[in-house]
């Protein structure tokens, strides 16, 4: 995976403003195979994507402080996701459907997103938006003095993956 090119955006809101970050620290790697400028799902992809906790930064000190602590990072410092299958979508030369198990706050869980397949000759880009909710990884979003923050998390992936 390009580390320099791949990047990960998450999006909550609260009852006051919008809460926007980037996962630094982007690492994984995915075995695909390449056919006729489409990807070749026989034998299946195998992928992994993780990113360290701490390296969740929104620009503001104090929500990402909170941030850490309600992730609790020191107990889980790693959120991952591995892909389990990838189906392309019917009548589609560049969409997706892919089932990964995401690892978050030290739980599991199978997500299913969407996701589009950008091939080139020397790189593959895969790009997907999906929103979770983080009480169903026992995440506890704060709410104090009027300010509320929404379950919802909205996740914007951009994968650049150079061909080996």
């Amino acid at each position: 995976m390009n580390t320099e090119l791949s990047r990960l955006l998450i999006e909550g809101r609260s009852s006051i403003h919008p809460i926007e970050g980037e996962a630094k620290g982007l690492s994984g790697e995915a075995d695909v195979a390449m056919t006729d400028g489409r990807l070749d799902l026989e034998p299946p992809p195998v992928g992994h994507l993780e990113f360290p906790v701490e390296g969740l930064r929104s620009g503001n000190m104090l929500q990402d402080f909170e941030t850490m602590r309600r992730l609790e990072a020191k107990k889980s410092p790693i959120v991952s996701a591995d892909l389990r299958r990838v189906i392309l979508e019917p009548g589609s030369p560049d969409r997706y459907r892919i089932d990964a198990d995401l690892t978050f706050h030290g739980l599991t869980r199978r997500i299913a997103v969407d996701a589009t397949a950008q091939l080139g000759e020397s790189q593959a880009v895969l790009e997907s938006e999906f929103t979770f909710d983080v009480t169903a990884f026992d995440v506890k979003p704060p709410s104090f003095l009027g300010l509320s923050v929404r379950p919802e998390v909205k996740v914007r992936v951009r994968l650049v993956l150079d061909a080996v």
